[in-house]
């Protein structure tokens, strides 16, 4: 509970001392991307290329943000031919983290650079940029679950099986049955996550439309027996593209490829190696707030090969954790800035074949069910 009190004094300081000094907000955080990362336990483990604006700074950007998760599935088995053992998942908590990045041009170190090169008329080191960031997790049970059932009793819908188990518990568990543990938490727990550097080199630059190409890498500086890290090294690379329209109307997009490490852990049910991204983000300026809408799609997480041990007939099938660990995940996030604060929420919604639900057209995977997220941006 102290921590908890700390993170959120900590975001009470810098949104009061951000809106006071909001005047000359620029127009670069008015109108770039939320920046939002897929959340959920077992996707926040690894490297996520999140989609930030692919126009230069000329100085420093400074974003600190808190987001609440809810993650749920039930206690999930799934085999794969010749392991003589199950592997299990299961994903119950609301996880609180905080998140600082600092973002620097490179000119801030090393000066202009060589001019005259194609592209830009930029000079070389005012193309070149990176964002280091961090981020503190708590796992707990949190007060999410009552207000998730409470909606889906008020539209009538599938509650996914949480009135069989106790409301705001934590139990995060992914292991071999009988076998080698990754995490196995079944209470509130502080995670360290790992560093993230996020570099980018702009590639075009022309009246409407900005061009980058982005590497990013991450280190284990976290624990995967806390579930703050794989405790592996991965890094990616990717496009991103920038188009204004006027004053009212930006738009940005990334498409990443990116490399996965392995669990320290050495369980049976491992990454792929290959996990790809694609972001979208519209944003609509008008006057001093700006309203945006956002879509993201991963690639499956998890290793192909798996078979879900049958339980619960169809709702035990729609309440595990194999869509969520298995399946491609695209998340929509509206969202809401004024004076370089941010509010969104965040929600799955997979288009995809779905034949023992009453919806076929579409699943959700609930690792995140829901994120309700708090940002303060800074252009300096």
């Amino acid at each position: 509970m102290r921590t908890r009190a700390r993170m959120l004094g900590l975001i009470a300081l810098l949104l009061a001392a951000g809106a006071a000094r909001a005047d000359d907000l620029d127009d670069l955080t008015a109108t770039g991307p939320l920046g939002l990362r897929t959340q959920g336990v077992l996707r926040e483990l690894f490297l996520d290329p999140i989609l930030l604006d692919a126009r230069p700074r000329d100085a420093a950007e400074v974003d600190i943000r808190w987001a609440a998760a809810n993650s749920w599935s039930i206690p999930t088995l799934v085999t794969r031919p010749g392991m003589p053992n199950a592997a299990e998942i299961w994903t119950d908590e609301q996880a609180d983290s905080l998140t600082g990045r600092i973002r620097l041009p490179w000119s801030a170190i090393l000066g202009q650079g060589t001019r005259g090169v194609p592209g830009s008329s930029r000079p070389l080191w005012e193309r070149f940029s990176t964002a280091v960031e961090w981020r503190l997790t708590e796992h707990w049970g949190g007060w999410s679950d009552a207000a998730i059932g409470g909606f889906h009793g008020l539209i009538g819908g599938f509650d996914y099986d949480r009135n069989l188990y106790t409301a705001n518990q934590t139990n995060l568990v992914f292991r071999d049955v009988n076998g080698v543990v990754a995490f196995d938490l079944h209470g509130a727990t502080f995670a360290l996550g790992d560093v993230v550097a996020r570099s980018q080199f702009l590639l075009v630059e022309a009246d409407h439309l900005a061009l980058a190409l982005r590497f990013d890498f991450k280190a284990p500086t976290g624990k995967l027996s806390l579930a703050g890290s794989s405790g592996g090294w991965d890094e990616s690379l990717g496009l991103a593209a920038t188009f204004t329209t006027g004053k009212i109307f930006t738009l940005h997009a990334m498409a990443t490829l990116s490399q996965l490490a392995h669990f320290s852990a050495d369980t049976e049910l491992q990454p792929k190696r290959w996990h790809g991204t694609g972001d979208l983000s519209m944003v609509f300026k008008i006057h001093a707030v700006s309203l945006l809408v956002e879509d993201r799609i991963v690639t499956p997480l998890l290793g192909p090969g798996w078979t879900r041990v049958e339980f619960g007939g169809s709702d035990g099938l729609i309440s595990s954790a194999l869509f969520a660990s298995f399946r491609p995940h695209n998340q929509v996030s509206v969202g809401v800035r004024w004076k370089g604060i941010s509010l969104w929420l965040s929600e799955d919604y997979t288009p995809g074949s779905n034949p023992r639900s009453t919806t076929t057209f579409v699943y959700v995977s609930n690792s995140p069910d829901i994120v309700l997220g708090l940002s303060y941006t800074k252009g300096f």
